[in-house]
């Protein structure tokens, strides 16, 4: 286990896993996932395997969360360089697509679990549509909290470094280069993200916080 403190860190030269099928030493294959293709209303249409929904003009659900810590810190974590979609690049975005028949909230948890090797209770902050590498996404964002000192058990596939780092110097452009729909996920989630921006698809809506204003520029971006 990693106990995770402010400003600690861990890297990793392992690679990012394949997308293929495996197969086992039985020379038996593994079926590819299974996930639900959906419309631009989020309703579900057919079931296919991942990464194809595009291909369709459907499409497909991802499940994410925002991990935050005492004292204004944020989980931050940097992808492998061998990894499919952004590669190298930083995000706060712990999460991956959402399986056939599973519930935003359910895969969202089940990522953490895979993941970070924690048991959370994520909660979800908003809903949208967003355009990703692979093709156009609903991406619902969540928010969970890290108990201080967690200890973590980091799927080293997924996550080559992690650390805890104050969230705004994220905001700030910092830990680049970083992906798009991170930065703006976390600066929705702090209530900072122009209103202006903010997509007219979206389900859910932060809690308006008076005594914060919105002070950084961008658009959410793609989100494998």
């Amino acid at each position: 286990m990693d106990a995770l403190r402010p400003g600690s860190w861990s890297d990793s030269r392992l690679t990012g896993r394949s997308a293929e099928p495996v197969e086992r030493t039985d020379g038996a294959r593994v079926p590819e996932e299974l996930v639900d293709y959906v419309d631009a209303a989020d309703r579900p249409v057919r079931r296919g395997p991942r990464g194809r929904a595009g291909e369709l003009g459907l499409h497909y659900r991802v499940a994410a969360t925002v991990c935050l810590a005492p004292g204004g810190l944020v989980l931050v974590y940097r992808r492998p360089a061998a990894a499919p979609v952004y590669g190298g690049c930083h995000d706060v975005l712990i999460g991956g697509s959402v399986r056939a028949g599973e519930s935003y909230q359910g895969a969202a948890g089940r990522e953490l679990a895979e993941e970070l090797g924690l048991r959370l209770a994520p909660r979800e902050i908003y809903r949208a549509r967003q355009d990703s590498p692979i093709g156009p996404c609903w991406l619902a964002v969540h928010q969970a909290e890290l108990p201080d000192g967690a200890a973590l058990r980091p799927d080293r596939a997924e996550l080559d470094w992690y650390g805890l780092v104050p969230a705004a110097d994220v905001l700030a452009g910092g830990h680049e280069p970083f992906v798009p729909a991170g930065r703006a996920a976390l600066a929705r989630l702090l209530d900072r993200h122009p209103r202006s921006t903010e997509s007219t698809d979206d389900h859910h809506r932060p809690t308006p916080r008076p005594t914060r204003r919105p002070a950084d520029q961008g658009a959410a971006a793609a989100l494998p």
